[in-house]
């Protein structure tokens, strides 16, 4: 073979054929140019164009692939409530409160205009019965229930009228100890992934009540925060927790690798190593609590079910009072030469409300008052409660403060929620069943009906959001009965618009007229602004039914009384 030629061949590669232009087009090796045939040229670009109009027309086809479609629907819902920044939403609800604040006049003592709600609602009184006998000592009493129930409710109103309803409107009939409203909570962030959580406290006797306010209907910061399906695994005895409830209570946010841009960066790094180191903290409460679980085990000679009630958490060299006050110093506290006492973290000086920064996380907040007031008072119990946003916030506060400390769980009386969303998987509503309704229940979970958000989010292989424990279901006539299995009845397709008929023809037609010819048994009687409501709520049934006022209804009207625990012989 001659030189040149064997040459030729080492510069292509070992291949005798001659090489091929930089230009050639590929797979066409020893061909002419492609600029020499210009419609091959027009007919590559003609296709190359009508891949691209195909990918951005499939683009959500992919992305539902991709992120399942509760994610998607999810994010097409946050797309149309951010529209223009939410101020469509926000527009419409200013103006319906104030054509119903207009029409139907503010409240007539402290002259606080109402929210949808308290139009839709007025009566925030409690019957003499109910104020004088909270609290019951059986969890699931309906004394507790309605107590709770209505702070659910009043809780949306304006803080000035809260506090009226809590010293004054609850105390009119109340012949025994006074309610008496004790702390505002309203913690805010803000940035794209905004939240905006509300909570009081109130003190009646021993019992301490803590409630949480939940979605105001036209907020876009509280729908942002519901749809917000992201989870957090980092505390492993407590499972996959909803990312969106977690801020919520202030405790962080862990960065989102498939949105960085959510935050900016200094943001996303803080709210990241907070929410860390929290979680780092409650890993090592919950080593604690396995060890002292297995001692108390094998002292009384039986086998240890540590391992199932608290699992398994990451090893780690700090104590668990070092980080504990290491947190407290960088994200709660003022002044920080109130911890001195490294090995007594929460002492009296450091949970002194007036040392706790404005922008501290709200868990810590309210978990500093609770301790405040348990110290002050041995034989407190707490009582924790909420509505939709409320009563996840409720339950997710509740198996914070039980992961924790165990003296702390013991001390709840009980966990109220009214139209709860799931807010954890198997493992977290497990862990939160086997701290609070074992061996007692006081975990009280209320649906209503074909309500839509018990059922969010949703429980799919991909979200795995779960239900666990007892629960109380009300139908249409606020009939209340318990379920036992581990989630919530089935919602049909056309039931919802059935039920929404009958609930239109027995609040507004079948109690009118029982309240005139059955004068002893109480009924709910509706204003026409209720009347109206329901007529239009028929058009979204499963919507309307998570409306408070029905809730408040279904416990006053349905719910067992309970049964007053009997004193022991002395």
């Amino acid at each position: 073979m001659p030189a040149a030629i064997m040459a030729a061949t080492a510069a292509n590669g070992g291949s005798s054929r001659p090489p091929t232009s930089p230009t050639a087009c590929k797979g066409s090796q020893g061909l002419p140019p492609l600029e020499k045939f210009p419609a091959q040229g027009y007919l590559h670009n003609i296709w190359q164009g009508f891949r691209s109009i195909v990918a951005y027309l499939l683009w959500p086809v992919h992305y539902i692939h991709r992120v399942g479609w509760q994610r998607a629907l999810a994010s097409a819902i946050m797309c149309l409530l951010t529209f223009f920044h939410g101020k469509p939403l926000r527009k419409l609800g200013i103006a319906m409160e104030w054509l119903g604040n207009s029409i139907l006049g503010p409240d007539k003592d402290t002259k606080c205009n109402l929210t949808v709600i308290g139009l839709l609602d007025r009566n925030f009184t409690l019957d003499e019965h109910t104020v004088t006998t909270f609290p019951s000592e059986t969890p699931s009493a309906r004394t507790n229930a309605l107590v709770c129930c209505m702070a659910s409710k009043v809780i949306y109103e304006d803080d000035r009228l809260v506090e009226h309803v809590v010293n004054n409107v609850w105390n009119k009939n109340n012949k025994g100890e006074k309610f008496k409203f004790i702390e505002w909570y309203h913690y805010t962030t803000q940035g794209q992934d905004r939240v905006d959580t509300q909570a009081m406290l109130v003190k009646k006797g021993h019992a301490v009540i803590v409630a949480f306010r939940g979605t105001q209907p036209f907020s876009v910061v509280d729908w942002a925060t519901d749809f917000r399906f992201s989870w957090w695994d980092g505390i492993p005895p407590l499972g996959r927790v909803h990312i969106g409830f977690l801020e919520s209570l202030g405790l962080g946010a862990p960065i989102d690798d498939e949105d960085p841009s959510e935050k900016d960066e200094s943001t996303r790094l803080e709210e990241d190593e907070k929410l860390r180191a929290f979680s780092k903290y409650i890993n090592l409460c919950q080593t604690r609590h396995r060890q002292g679980t297995k001692r108390r085990d094998d002292t009384a000679g039986r086998k240890s079910r540590a391992d199932v009630r608290d699992p398994q958490t990451p090893a780690s060299d700090e104590s668990e009072a070092d980080v504990l006050a290491r947190f407290l110093k960088d994200y709660v506290l003022e002044d920080k030469s109130a911890l001195a006492n490294k090995a007594a973290p929460l002492s009296e000086e450091v949970c002194d409300q007036w040392n706790v920064r404005d922008n501290a996380p709200l868990y810590w907040k309210i978990r500093l008052a609770l301790a405040n007031a348990l110290r002050a008072d041995p034989e407190a119990k707490v009582y924790i409660t909420g509505h939709s946003l409320g009563g996840a916030l409720a339950a997710l506060f509740a198996g914070l403060l039980a992961a924790e400390n165990d003296v702390m769980a013991e001390r709840i009386g009980g966990l109220y929620t009214f139209g709860q969303p799931r807010i954890g998987d198997w493992s977290f509503a497990e862990y939160l069943h086997n701290k609070l309704n074992l061996p007692e229940q006081r975990y009280v979970r209320l649906i209503y009906a074909n309500d839509l958000v018990p059922r969010v989010p949703f429980n799919s292989s991909m979200h795995q959001y779960k239900h666990l424990g007892p629960y109380h279901v009300s139908n249409a006539f606020y009939a209340v009965t318990v379920g036992t299995s581990t989630e919530q009845p089935a919602m049909g397709v056309i039931a919802p618009y059935l039920t929404i008929i009958l609930e239109f023809w027995y609040n507004v037609v079948w109690n009118e007229i029982a309240n005139l010819c059955f004068r002893d048994v109480p009924r709910p009687r509706e204003t026409c602004f209720q009347m109206l409501v329901r007529a239009l709520s028929m058009f979204a049934p499963r919507i309307a039914a998570h409306n408070p006022a029905n809730y408040l209804n279904a416990v006053r009207y349905g719910f067992p009384h309970g049964e007053q625990k009997k004193q022991p012989p002395t």
